[in-house]
């Protein structure tokens, strides 16, 4: 337990005033991070309602939500279920010929043929 508050401590200290997360010191709120920051904290047992996250839900909203994350951001909510992966489309081809939306579905879905609902605790 003791970890998991370090961590959210660390998290929440890196909070950017406009409630965004950046990939660098002295950077802008970058919507990925703010993504993965977001996740976390409701991982950790953040309320939605919660300040901290309203004024993160809006900064994340202001960059482009989850339209405008990368593929690694979208694979982490996929494989906790909070993203379908018929709800976007990315159809990115990567220059190998596999979109990368086919990438996340064919990895979301191996993964969560080995564990149970169970084990992926209600986020919204």
């Amino acid at each position: 337990m003791r970890i998991i508050i370090l961590n959210v401590d660390h998290i929440l200290s890196r909070q950017l005033p406009d409630g965004g997360w950046n990939i660098y010191p002295g950077g802008p709120s970058e919507v990925n991070a703010s993504v993965k920051a977001y996740l976390s904290l409701k991982l950790a047992g953040f309320s939605q309602d919660d300040a901290v996250l309203a004024l993160a839900r809006a900064r994340i909203h202001e960059l482009g939500a989850i339209e405008k994350t990368n593929t690694f951001a979208r694979l982490y909510l996929a494989l906790l279920g909070q993203l379908e992966s018929d709800a976007y489309e990315l159809g990115v081809d990567n220059g190998g010929g596999v979109p990368e939306q086919a990438k996340v579905r064919a990895l979301a879905a191996a993964v969560s043929r080995e564990r149970s609902a169970s084990d992926v605790p209600a986020m919204l």
